[in-house]
């Protein structure tokens, strides 16, 4: 049963149904089909949609129709989603080499070769590239020219995108650990979860936002990198938060999706959906949109939990979706990407 509990529905241990707005009635803009599951998330840039694809493309589609633009072919799965600038789309693969192919007609710019299997989405900062490694290592990577500036040996597979915030770079690995390094290396803390970690940072007024597949969502001083407080969930929590009018938004593993109050994790509400929720959570126009393992993208007033609308496709979205214009994108494993009215 989908439905929406607010914390007084959950002190009486009831929730309120809601009603659907099913893909019965709402229909796509366009979709567009490659060749194998989409796992990770879309970027939208200008007057293209870039998609990373387990087929080991990265397609490049135009905005307004989903017509086909470009692709570039690397030699595995790609799953981390491209980061742009300078001109650039820059992400990696499981061959182990990060890419970077010139935004306008596809050709390559450079590659950029790790030991380790790549799944980090990359950050843009001052003329370079962050992104981690399933060999351990976080690299910055200069942007114009490919090489790298310098490496950071962390304790375990860094698969989550890196965040650089107030000259601190922050980044996870998988045996739970979140390191806060400034942009020479230097360590200035890490904190350690009770399990590993594959969501990635999020800030807002001092605090680090991120999950854990603990069961917990932390929020750690960004200074001193001490728990402010952590809210236990029912399952793993693998989903990105967002943050938007003093709330954080993410899913779980238990199937919820939950909306916490950013400066105490006091829960405001929660929604059930019909599977895992792994995808990572957008804020756009006062809605949450997000994904779940079920199959369905799900659009929630961001302030109540009650459903906007619910659109299901063949395959778990695991990724998350990007809100433009009116208009929300996403991959799903069912090997579509679709364009949707928000």
């Amino acid at each position: 049963m989908l439905s929406v509990t607010s914390a007084r529905g959950l002190a009486s241990g009831r929730g309120e149904a809601t009603s659907v707005l099913t893909d019965d009635i709402l229909k796509p803009i366009w979709r567009f089909a490659c060749e194998d599951e989409i796992r990770g998330s879309v970027t939208v840039t200008g007057d293209l949609v870039l998609v990373p694809s387990y087929d080991h493309n990265v397609y490049a589609l135009d905005i307004d129709e989903g017509k086909f633009v470009w692709k570039y072919p690397s030699e595995g799965g790609v799953v981390a989603s491209p980061c742009v600038a300078d001109g650039m789309a820059v992400f990696g693969s499981t061959d182990r080499v990060v890419y970077s192919v010139d935004l306008n007609t596809g050709q390559l710019v450079w590659t950029a070769s790790t030991k380790g299997r790549i799944f980090s989405s990359a950050y843009a900062h001052l003329g370079h590239f962050f992104v981690g490694s399933d060999d351990g290592n976080l690299y910055a990577i200069h942007s114009l020219t490919g090489r790298k500036a310098w490496t950071y040996a962390s304790e375990g597979e860094i698969r989550s995108r890196p965040l650089i915030q107030d000259t601190l770079v922050l980044f996870s690995c998988q045996v739970g650990l979140v390191y806060a390094l400034t942009l020479d290396r230097e360590l200035r803390w890490r904190f350690r979860a009770r399990r590993g970690i594959l969501a990635s940072p999020v800030t807002h007024e001092g605090l680090v936002y991120i999950g854990s597949l603990d069961w917990n969502l932390y929020a750690l001083d960004s200074r001193s990198g001490w728990s402010a407080w952590k809210y236990r969930t029912g399952g793993a929590v693998v989903s990105t938060s967002a943050i938007a009018d003093d709330l954080v938004f993410f899913g779980s593993a238990d199937g919820h999706i939950y909306a916490l109050d950013v400066a105490d994790g006091r829960l405001v509400w929660r929604y059930q959906t019909g599977g895992q929720v792994t995808g990572s959570a957008t804020i756009y126009n006062g809605a949450l949109y997000i994904g779940s393992v079920d199959g369905a993208l799900y659009s929630l007033d961001a302030q109540s939990g009650s459903l906007r609308w619910r659109y299901q496709t063949d395959g778990a979205i695991t990724g998350a979706a990007q809100a433009v214009d009116g208009v929300v994108y996403f991959g799903s494993s069912d090997h579509y990407v679709y364009a949707i009215p928000a």
